[in-house]
């Protein structure tokens, strides 16, 4: 099998449940389909192109202590609404589990070295937001680099407009 290629795709989710991986780490998986590449990663409201052929491809979440939080938080991005957080929420076989199915979310995916292997690796792709500064992590900023600005442009003077050659 070839690797998908590096990128930003919409898929949606077919199934998913809660297993355990070789090492014993709790994992939260998820089966997609994936029918659709971004035309442009870093804006996907440039919209997206089919894929030649449906890729029907697995996303795991691994579930620990240190991964909790961003965990905890890709569910709510894709959806998971509940105040609580169980097997019995997660576990499609339930009754009570959340139904993520039909759900349509951003996935990225990499590529990594596994075993002297190549393999893809799917997350779920969040757009960034970004916090301001607060007043002390601005006066900080502005201690830190605006003499040196200043100095750059007295001794960097700008480059008149006609003698860029593009």
């Amino acid at each position: 099998m070839s690797l998908t290629p590096e990128g930003l795709y919409k898929a949606k989710i077919r199934s998913w449940g809660i297993t355990r991986a070789k090492t014993g780490t709790f994992q939260i998986y998820f089966d997609l389909r994936i029918d659709q590449r971004a035309n442009n990663e870093d804006d996907p409201k440039m919209g997206f192109t089919n894929t030649e052929r449906p890729l029907i491809r697995t996303l795991y979440m691994a579930l620990t202590p240190n991964t909790q939080e961003r965990v905890f938080s890709e569910l709510r991005y894709i959806g998971y609404d509940r105040e609580h957080l169980s097997r019995a929420d997660l576990d499609p076989t339930s009754g009570t589990a959340y139904n993520f199915e039909g759900t349509e979310v951003l996935v990225s995916c990499t590529h990594e070295e596994y075993r002297d292997k190549m393999r893809e690796k799917f997350q779920v792709a969040r757009r960034r937001s970004f916090v301001p500064l607060t007043p002390d992590q601005g006066e900080n900023f502005d201690n830190l680099f605006s003499e040196a600005y200043q100095q750059h442009i007295k001794e960097n003077p700008p480059v008149p407009a006609a003698n860029i050659p593009f």
